[in-house]
């Protein structure tokens, strides 16, 4: 993508508003350690990260509803294997967050 496209600028936007909206339905909370995460400093492996429920190397999607934030070192030793029931456990409780966040 280039820099100076306006779609990629427009979409680089789109992830970070989406990153924030998802940081706070989590509570800043990864779902796969259940340690706290940071919102700012991507070098560190605190930083949440996009991670896909399920990955798309298994025919997941990119779209927020298979979308969680997880730290960047535990989202790279999950790697595409499937989530242990505390990662489901923990996903519910998101799920729930969400709902309410999108029926007032």
């Amino acid at each position: 993508m280039n820099a100076n496209n306006p779609s990629s600028r427009i979409s680089k936007r789109n992830r970070i508003a989406r990153r924030t909206r998802m940081f706070e339905e989590q509570r800043g909370i990864c779902w796969l350690c259940g340690g706290r995460m940071q919102l700012t400093a991507p070098e560190e492996s605190g930083f949440a990260t996009f991670d896909e429920i399920r990955p798309r190397s298994k025919g997941g999607s990119t779209s927020a509803r298979n979308q969680v934030l997880a730290h960047s070192s535990c989202n790279k030793r999950r790697g595409a294997l499937a989530p242990t029931d505390k990662q489901l456990k923990r996903l519910s409780e998101i799920r729930a967050v969400r709902q309410c966040h999108e029926n007032p």
